[in-house]
């Protein structure tokens, strides 16, 4: 079953009941198949292998055993890891956590507060939620997200009405090179690779590239193509996701050009995280 999941706007969607924790990891669901379980990702990536030693997973087999096409969905991760840890720890065979979100065995319109004691039962922590009231959701959009939650998914329900929201962040960095195009991009440039600033020693900027930033509309992308070179050491404004475990920006997006900002102004200070990470 491919759950779909909207993007959740606060002043188009509708009140919903529920915000779950939207943990830092990869989508995976676990379900009953000719007698065996088995664990993909989102992908369809067959995991079961790499998971199976997994203390969660014996009891995760309790739960489905013997229900043909009993699913359980949710998140495979490592607390306090962001999600680029899971594909190393799965390639070296580290242990991972697996947070239930929802499952086929309940109705559809089941409440939360449902699953969470059905998954007691077999000992695995559902996802933390919080029961909404008129309002509440703008106050939860305003508070700092634990480390390892990227987000929330509001519903109204088990598998019904998911709507996932992300903050997004943005920073100044300064155009170093660029990536070219291929497909549809073709001979046009494809994306920028952009910088911040790590020092300065004697007027000389010393950076270090944080992201390969793509996302413009076609239009700026021809023009970008056009300046080509007269746009190094040039200030970009990127809005990205979170910086990932290896101190680059994860999921960058072009915003603009900004000839009001300064290269030197274009500091790992911005984002806390970038500045921790390179410093």
């Amino acid at each position: 079953m491919k759950i779909k999941c909207k993007t959740f706007d606060l002043s188009k969607t509708p009140p919903l009941r529920y915000a779950h924790w939207k943990y830092d990891g990869i989508w995976l669901t676990c379900r009953c198949e000719d007698g065996k379980i088995v664990c993909y990702s989102s992908q369809g990536t067959d995991l079961t292998r790499q998971v199976e030693d997994c203390l969660w997973y014996s009891r995760v087999h309790d739960a489905l055993f013997g229900k043909h096409n009993a699913a359980i969905h949710g998140e495979l991760h490592a607390p306090n890891q962001p999600a680029s840890y899971v594909k190393h720890a799965l390639a070296e065979g580290h242990p991972l956590t697996f947070t239930p979100f929802a499952s086929n065995m309940l109705n559809h319109n089941a409440p939360l507060e449902s699953l969470r004691d059905f998954f007691e039962e077999y000992d695995l922590p559902f996802a933390e939620f919080n029961r909404l009231s008129p309002g509440d959701a703008v106050d939860l959009l305003e508070l700092p997200l634990p480390r390892g939650i990227e987000g929330f998914v509001f519903k109204n329900g088990n598998l019904i009405d998911w709507h996932k929201w992300k903050p997004v962040r943005t920073a100044d960095l300064i155009i170093t090179g660029f990536k070219e195009g291929d497909g549809k991009y073709l001979g046009l440039i494809g994306a920028l690779k952009c910088s911040a600033v790590v020092s300065v020693v004697q007027d000389e900027l010393r950076t270090v590239e944080v992201c390969n930033c793509s996302g413009m509309s076609d239009d700026v992308r021809d023009d970008i193509t056009l300046l080509g070179e007269k746009l190094l050491g040039t200030v970009v404004e990127v809005a990205y996701q979170y910086v990932g475990s290896n101190g680059r920006l994860r999921h960058p997006r072009f915003k603009g050009l900004r000839d009001d900002k300064r290269p030197i102004e274009c500091t790992l200070d911005q984002d806390p995280d970038l500045e921790a990470y390179w410093s």
